[in-house]
């Protein structure tokens, strides 16, 4: 069965309003609809703010909903036990959060029979909007790296964060160094990402290098260029709808059932079939992924319209580097 749990948290971290498909083993099945769009990308190449809207809401949530301004929110979605396929991915860890921001706006409307809320908000906005934070970093000295000089300015910055940041998981390239000290300051975590992003490509030119990026996943910092290959995440067969496909010059879009435990700056593992083929057989591409091995992801986006039957309606669609990112590990 679908799952979700939207929370909205007060500044002090109270919990100001929670909705839910139930809470241990329990299913509520007069849960209200929801319906979400969630990108989730790298600081340096925000691609616009999440949406959510709930359905069947009382009137005192319309006319409060200014209430909701300002205020932390915590969506977690996926599936629980049951049929039809609900079982392996919940026990293989696919459900959790998807998204942690601020409600930048919130409004709510009345027509007819309906009454709705609507949501716009910002990820990851309670440190990139509440706090408006000085990143000063003074500790990139000529020749150390800048795996260190990242993580030493990301845990000065959020050191007084409110709930705390756990360390930096930095895996970038040992040949990014300088010859100069390289001190810099960043009003936002968006604008020391870019400049992060750039001084990378400058140092390793190379065209099929893709440069350091920075996402938060979780209140912890992820820091990535794709040459250092970690375990990556197995997407079966059975999870994804329909074929992978292009979208741009060197990425291809993969959609599954909607999971959590994806996201930029990670790998998946595209399944490898070993199929017989004969030249009677036209429905191969049915029993296949079209793109098999390892694949570095780009950015992910979770799409949900909790009671749509249609498959389509509960997705996580991952865009993708087409080669394997161990093929970058010598960049430089």
């Amino acid at each position: 069965m679908r799952y979700y749990k939207i929370e909205i948290i007060n500044q002090d971290q109270t919990v100001f309003a929670t909705y839910t498909t139930g809470e241990n083993g329990n299913i509520d099945l007069g849960a209200l609809q929801v319906e979400f769009d969630i990108p989730v990308t790298t600081l340096a190449r925000p691609i616009g703010a999440a949406s959510l809207k709930i359905w069947g809401v009382g009137l005192n949530v319309i006319y409060g909903a200014n209430d909701f301004n300002g205020k932390l929110i915590k969506i977690s979605a996926g599936f629980v036990t049951g049929l039809p396929l609900a079982t392996a991915a919940y026990n293989s860890g696919q459900t959790g959060v998807i998204l942690e921001g601020l409600i930048w706006q919130a409004y709510g409307n009345w027509i007819g029979t309906q009454q709705w809320v609507e949501f716009v908000i910002v990820i990851n906005g309670k440190t990139g909007i509440t706090q408006q934070l000085n990143i000063t970093q003074s500790t990139w000295a000529a020749g150390t790296s800048m795996a260190d000089a990242i993580t030493n300015t990301l845990k000065l910055a959020t050191a007084q964060a409110d709930p705390p940041f756990a360390d930096p998981i930095v895996s970038i390239s040992p040949n990014l160094k300088l010859t100069q000290d390289e001190p810099s300051f960043s009003k936002t975590l968006g604008e020391y990402a870019s400049y992060m992003y750039d001084v990378s490509k400058s140092i390793i030119p190379a065209a099929n290098y893709a440069g350091v990026s920075i996402c938060i996943v979780n209140n912890r910092f992820v820091v990535s260029d794709g040459t250092v290959p970690t375990k990556p995440t197995t997407v079966a067969f059975n999870d994804m709808i329909g074929q992978p496909t292009w979208v741009d010059p060197g990425t291809f879009q993969v959609t599954t059932s909607l999971r959590a435990d994806i996201s930029p700056l990670s790998y998946v593992e595209l399944p490898t079939t070993q199929v017989t083929i004969a030249p009677s057989n036209q429905y191969i591409a049915a029993q296949r992924s079209s793109f098999q091995g390892r694949f570095f992801v780009k950015s992910v986006r979770h799409i949900g319209s909790f009671r749509d039957p249609n498959a389509l309606s509960w997705i996580t669609s991952l865009d993708l580097y087409s080669s394997p990112a161990a093929n970058l590990q010598n960049a430089g």
